[in-house]
């Protein structure tokens, strides 16, 4: 190796990123706070130390940290990408040999990458920083806020475990690997009820869409409680309509079937869904739709508010009926969901069209005030878009966060050549949010961009995509999303990874990614490194993330669904959200997609998960399962 001086000379002609390359060759060595060399690396750190105090606070750290990343960033475009990396061999290069400099450069490069988080093997000015300022907490042991010589000293052995933490399989990275800066929250699971709501539930022998009807990510909600009783809905083998009741934590299922209405199709599209009204009592039932007239029904007040002395037999509901509001029948329907307000109220949303020309609309039940009313549109499917002139946006999920302000995300699905290119017509991940219970909507700057019934949001809206997904490349519509305690917005998408080498239509291939909006409005993402069917995402108290999914070995289920397990993942918010590991993976296998009690997760932190066993024989009803995690 070199003497000191050349490194001297070397750095402080390149600062911070050769000072980096140099203390990665010291870390590939695994002793290097043992190397004579290190001393004198740390003094070269130390020379950022703008006011000389000996030690590197933390606006001197980030003001090294961007210098740094604007003189590696050659071409001025806010991403370091591999050559930009390897282009540190030139000025090494000019003072070593070839075998220290491939070295540096390849260590430097390998380290660099631990920080990519979306997985694209470039590294953008956010996360390069991100990552910075991680080493800067785990070295600042003391928590001054400051970095001492000593502390200093201890970068390389940081590094070190840090790259050999993300080259290690997920199975053994530990704790100690990771560094973590402090004590972080090691959630845990533990089923303590399995329940079956329905005994012999409805499975099709074959669909264009998949074979089970009880549950899907559209269906808002399957399953939800109020005042310690818990309700579900679904289609029984004889393709009735059903909704049960139990009381909490693990009484007996009692069940409804509405002789009066069976479906006659194949098509997993035409979930049932239920809500339920605090401010009366009303269980609302929504069923049966696929661009079809509203099928719709309301239980009497007081179903839910006093359900003891409530008899649950079918008398307790209305008629089936194509209204919201009377006088106003709604057709064309699909997607129906309803949506619980802070105030006790009921949201009911839904898409009127198709898939590729459809807009999505808006009513609001409140009791005192006579029931549903119309708010109308709110997205519509107007714009061009690459020669397409119409659309329809697919929703993860609607939201209330801190403020009682309600999120909601979407991707677009064109409608030119839909039917040819399915999936494919998929693009971009849009968001807006409402402060006023939906009627006005704003972008992720706070700009009003739509009012609900008068000027609703469309394609061309201002700054409503949050992040580009190419279109015809490859993403799956309605998955799911979560607010957390601090307002942070995060969605899981399946979708074709944005570094595989073509479009892709075999879901596979896909993989799910992490999107998510932080306090200061920027959307950040990365690749997860579980994925299955589409998953259900929620948020902890802590905030961490929890996902629940089922995994086939063919993740193919248009046609027939072959089943999977199910699975409990959790990552950490101290690791933000990298640390993903399993909690729960079942002995039996399901099919469908799981849905979560959020009403009771949120009041209880009791994970109460919706799911239909695989059928013994492909068309054969099966049991319908509702099971109890304790979350600690």
């Amino acid at each position: 190796m070199k003497p000191i001086n050349s490194f001297s000379r070397c750095c402080n002609r390149c600062r911070l990123p050769l000072i980096l390359a140099i203390v990665a060759v010291l870390a590939s060595s695994g002793s290097a706070m043992d190397l004579p060399g290190m001393s004198t690396v740390t003094e070269l750190i130390l020379k950022f130390d703008s006011n000389g105090d000996g030690s590197l606070d933390k606006s001197e750290f980030q003001a090294a940290v961007s210098n740094s990343f604007d003189e590696m960033d050659k071409d001025g475009d806010n991403k370091i990408t591999e050559a930009e990396i390897e282009g540190l061999s030139a000025p090494i290069g000019e003072e070593y040999g070839v075998i220290t400099t491939t070295a540096a450069v390849f260590t430097i490069k390998t380290i660099l990458l631990t920080l990519d988080k979306n997985g694209d093997r470039v590294l953008s000015k956010v996360e390069y920083e991100e990552g910075c300022n991680a080493y800067f907490i785990k070295l600042d042991a003391n928590r001054n806020g400051s970095l001492s010589r000593d502390e200093i000293m201890k970068w390389p052995t940081q590094m070190f475990s840090a790259k050999n933490a993300s080259a290690a399989p997920a199975s053994t990275v530990t704790r100690s690997q990771r560094a973590d800066p402090l004590p972080i929250y090691q959630p845990k699971v533990k089923l303590v009820n399995d329940s079956i709501p329905e005994p012999e539930a409805l499975n099709f022998a074959r669909g264009e869409f998949g074979t089970c009807i009880n549950g899907q990510t559209f269906q808002i909600e399957a399953v939800a409680s109020f005042k310690g009783w818990q309700y579900a809905t679904c289609f029984d083998g004889s393709k009735r309509l059903c909704v049960a009741r139990r009381r909490l934590p693990a009484g007996p299922w009692q069940r409804i079937a509405f002789d009066d209405y069976k479906i006659n199709h194949t098509d997993v599209h035409n979930v049932p869904v239920i809500g339920i009204c605090a401010a009366d009592g009303t269980i609302h039932l929504a069923f049966d739709h696929h661009c079809s007239s509203l099928h719709y029904r309301v239980s009497r007040a007081g179903a839910a508010t006093s359900p003891d002395k409530t008899q649950w037999t079918a008398a307790l509901f209305g008629p089936t009926t194509a209204e919201l509001a009377k006088g106003a029948k709604l057709s064309r329907v699909t997607y129906p969901a309803f949506v619980s307000t802070p105030a006790g109220r009921l949201l009911f949303f839904c898409r009127i069209g198709s898939s590729g020309d459809g807009s999505n609309h808006l009513a609001h039940y409140d009791p005192d005030k006579g029931g549903w009313t119309a708010l109308g549109e709110f997205i519509s499917s107007a714009s061009d878009y690459r020669g397409s002139t119409t659309r329809n946006a697919y929703h993860n999920g609607f939201d209330h966060g801190p403020q009682d302000r309600l999120h909601t995300t979407w991707v677009w699905r064109e409608g030119m050549d839909n039917r040819q290119w399915g999936l494919l017509n998929c693009h971009d991940l849009q968001y807006a949010y409402s402060d006023d219970g939906g009627r006005c909507w704003r972008n992720n700057n706070g700009e009003v961009i739509g009012t609900t019934g008068q000027k609703p949001m469309h394609l061309s809206s201002p700054e409503i995509t949050v992040r580009e997904v190419p279109w015809r490349w490859g993403i799956m519509n309605q998955v799911t999303q979560t607010v957390d305690n601090r307002g942070r917005v995060h969605v899981v998408l399946w979708q074709n990874p944005p570094d595989a080498p073509a479009a892709a239509k075999d879901k596979n291939d896909w993989r799910y990614f992490h999107y998510w909006r932080d306090e200061q409005g920027r959307w950040r993402q990365q690749r997860l490194p579980v994925f299955g069917r589409k998953p259900s995402v929620v948020a902890d108290k802590h905030d961490n993330l929890v996902l629940i999914y089922i995994k086939p070995e063919n993740l193919e289920y248009h046609g027939t669904d072959p089943g999977g397990l199910l699975h409990i993942a959790v990552a950490t918010a101290a690791q933000k959200w990298t640390d993903w590991r399993e909690l729960y993976q079942s002995k039996k296998s399901f099919v469908g997609e799981p849905r979560l009690d959020k009403s009771r997760w949120q009041q209880e932190a009791v994970l109460s998960i919706y799911a239909q066993e695989a059928p013994d024989e492909q068309g054969k009803p099966s049991a319908l399962r509702v099971m109890d995690f304790r979350y600690e």
